[in-house]
């Protein structure tokens, strides 16, 4: 992040399970989302790493799936929020009811009125 100067980079396979927040020792922040069952396999999951700076601007973020994470941040304009939603989608071959699911939740979160805060 540091060498291509920036402030939030959307992580895609990240293979962990349940949900979450990291600090690490450079200062940015992980969120993340995965699997929530017991004993679900490593597979899949999404998280969206940010900067000390970027993290004091966060207003909400919300684990949707293992393939769905959301966040909302402060702009330098009050009146403007940035929403920023990473996916990680099912490739062609997935099961229909698998791709189905997806794209009905990440429509919902699309809609205008789908809103962190």
């Amino acid at each position: 992040m540091v060498r291509y100067n920036l402030s939030v980079l959307g992580l895609g396979e990240t293979r962990w399970t349940q949900s979450g927040e990291v600090k690490l020792s450079s200062g940015q922040s992980v969120m993340y989302s995965g699997h929530e069952e017991d004993g679900a396999n490593h597979t899949e999951g999404v998280a969206i790493m940010m900067t000390k700076e970027t993290r004091k601007a966060l207003i909400a973020w919300e684990p949707i799936s293992s393939r769905l994470i959301t966040a909302s941040f402060r702009t330098n304009n009050r009146r403007v929020k940035a929403h920023i939603i990473q996916c990680y989608a099912p490739t062609n071959d997935a099961v229909d009811d698998v791709k189905a699911r997806f794209y009905d939740s990440l429509n919902h979160w699309l809609e205008p009125e789908t809103s962190l805060s």
